[in-house]
């Protein structure tokens, strides 16, 4: 089939317009050919359509056919249909976003076009899908160019907006479907599946005799051939939508607790404490009104009829519009106070996305006080590909200029309070074999100001380092695998 006729008249998707009936085959194949010529006319056929087709009709078709083009077609039969992706951009919504953003975070050889081209496909869709598939290129691909890019693109969306990348985020939360209570079933007639979140946070189908599924089943004689169908569709949209909405919840929240970011009350409760899926994350963390330089004398849970609870289990009230609130850090609670949370929590069964309360923590002894850096540690032989990957993918940068191409430092930076942490090691990992670069030797870590040269700025002493950051530069350090 020569690739101008892509695709054929049996095998391209049916458009079901609101009245329940397909789009005409003369209607769609007109629809076809403007999508093929990449004309300017298509947007305005599409906007007469919406008046007779859902946009969620539109993103299922479309998500047919970009799904056709990305796994049943060769490669290089692909990469020469060029109009797909930009007609997404016109037609598609989340489920092509769904499509999209997994494609783009590929490997560069696997792409059937540019990145550029996905990006912008992905800003034009701009529904809180696609932002988020853009955020998520750009967490995961940010030494990339196409991470870049992605970034880049989110930061221009927010700057239009007046606010941060994370903050966009924040508002533009998907819900997988949810309802207002966190919940939602799938409905194939004479059976539905209800949603439900395990304790990693990811979703779960539980069927009417109870059983728990990772995905839906296939339909039986019984069930009703076209509710199974789209439930099997919208399915796969919710589950990407909540597996990455849950992951970056816990990501954002456990940067939040390091950096001591804060939300208002309002705030809170809007993007989140009512939000029928990041709830579900918020209440497995403890919360605190305290700044990160404070101890946490107000701490409090959201229950699970939603009111705030404190370490006695008991109901409390925050002032609105005078309280921030923000993740506790385990440094801000004394023992007796972090113990009694503990075990409320472990009563009711509340598993946190990420280590809060049973965090490791580490604090400057009193013969470091008047030092500027740390040289003995635990363990402090690693193999280069054991060093590098893990504390890049905490957060953590490689050297801006490594010398002689052998990379000797990398950097965590913490913008909110001007400092970066410097870990310096030898004998160097050569930047174009990493994998082979052999064991490499802990040499010394110190804290520096922000924004100044590593080896030209003089170490800070350790007794000023916020304790927060001192106990997380360690926590990343003790993480690391040594050699055997």
């Amino acid at each position: 089939m020569a690739t101008f006729d892509w695709p054929d008249s049996e095998t391209v998707p049916a458009l079901v317009l609101r009245d329940g009936t397909p789009l005409p085959p003369a209607e769609l194949a007109a629809l076809i050919d403007l999508m093929r010529s990449e004309n300017p006319g298509l947007q305005t056929a599409v906007g007469s359509l919406r008046a007779r087709c859902t946009n969620q009709a539109l993103d299922a078709w479309m998500s047919k056919l970009l799904s056709e083009w990305l796994e049943d077609l060769g490669t290089g039969t692909a990469r020469k249909i060029r109009w797909i992706v930009p007609a997404t951009a016109v037609l598609g919504g989340d489920a092509c976003a769904a499509l999209l953003g997994p494609h783009l975070r590929g490997e560069h050889y696997n792409l059937r076009c540019s990145g550029d081209i996905v990006i912008s496909t992905l800003v034009a869709i701009g529904t809180r899908g696609a932002l988020l598939e853009l955020a998520h290129a750009g967490r995961k691909l940010a030494g990339k160019i196409r991470g870049q890019a992605a970034a880049h693109a989110l930061q221009r969306i927010a700057d239009a907006r007046g606010i941060t990348p994370d903050q966009l985020q924040d508002r533009i939360l998907p819900d997988g479907g949810l309802d207002s209570s966190g919940r939602r079933s799938f409905d194939y007639g004479p059976r539905q599946f209800e949603v439900l979140l395990d304790d990693d946070l990811m979703p779960v189908l539980r069927g009417g005799d109870g059983r728990l599924m990772t995905t839906l089943p296939k339909p039986n004689a019984k069930d009703d051939a076209s509710l199974a169908a789209d439930a099997r569709v919208a399915w796969k949209v919710a589950k990407t939508q909540i597996q990455q909405t849950a992951r970056w919840l816990a990501a954002r929240f456990e940067t939040a607790m390091i950096t001591g970011e804060t939300w208002t009350l309002a705030e809170f409760g809007e993007y989140f404490r009512q939000h029928p899926l990041a709830r579900h994350v918020v209440r497995r963390l403890l919360w605190t009104t305290a700044s990160p330089d404070e101890p946490a004398t107000t701490c409090f849970r959201i229950a699970e009829d939603d009111t705030l609870a404190d370490a006695n289990d008991v109901p409390t009230t925050l002032v609105d519009g005078a309280t921030v609130v923000r993740p506790v850090h385990p440094l801000q609670l004394e023992p007796g106070v972090r113990e009694t949370w503990q075990r409320l929590f472990a009563e009711y069964q509340i598993v946190s996305p990420f280590p809060q309360l049973d965090r490791p923590v580490y604090r400057v002894s009193f013969d470091q006080m008047q030092r500027t850096t740390l040289t003995s540690f635990p363990n402090d032989r690693f193999d280069a590909k054991a060093l590098v990957f893990p504390l890049e993918n905490r957060g953590w940068a490689r050297q801006d200029h490594a010398d002689g191409g052998m990379l000797t430092q990398h950097i965590k930076r913490f913008p909110s309070i001007g400092m970066a942490a410097c870990l310096d090691y030898e004998p160097g990992a050569f930047l174009g074999d990493l994998l082979s670069s052999g064991v490499q030797t802990l040499k010394e870590l110190y804290f520096i100001a922000l924004n100044t040269h590593a080896h030209r700025s003089p170490a800070l002493p350790l007794a000023t380092v916020p304790p927060i950051v001192f106990s997380e530069t360690l926590r990343d350090i003790h993480l690391l695998i040594p050699v055997a």
